[in-house]
């Protein structure tokens, strides 16, 4: 969207978005935030550390990286999303060609009614 790129052009979309991920965001900072919420009343500092650990340990690893590296946070709007779209085109071309889809239906027929479950499901 910062970029104000069809979403026409997207492989996938999600019939949710972008609802789906902030939900998920949520979700995640209130199980990192209750993770340990027994250790606060009352205060048990040796059940808090290993709850929380995490949450710094993560925080000044990315700092860490981020000095090291000399690498800077890219805003939406200059994140390169086209470098090597062309390739990847011309490769799902060959996987969507009819020939490609044969291929499939034949090595699918040739399985077993389990394995051919399995595979639908991945």
């Amino acid at each position: 969207m910062a970029q104000n790129l069809p979403l026409n052009l997207l492989p996938y979309k999600s019939p949710l978005a972008p609802y789906t991920g902030y939900w998920g965001i949520l979700v995640g900072i209130c199980i990192i935030m209750t993770l340990g919420f027994d250790t606060f009343a009352p205060w048990d500092t040796k059940g808090f550390i290993p709850s929380y650990f995490g949450v710094g340990y993560f925080v000044v690893i990315f700092v860490a990286w981020k000095l090291w590296h000399k690498t800077r946070y890219i805003p939406s709007i200059e994140a390169d999303i086209w470098t090597g779209k062309a390739k990847i085109d011309d490769e799902c071309l060959i996987w969507e060609s009819e020939e490609a889809k044969e291929r499939e239906k034949e090595r699918r027929e040739s399985m077993g009614v389990w394995k051919r479950v399995w595979e639908r499901m991945w």
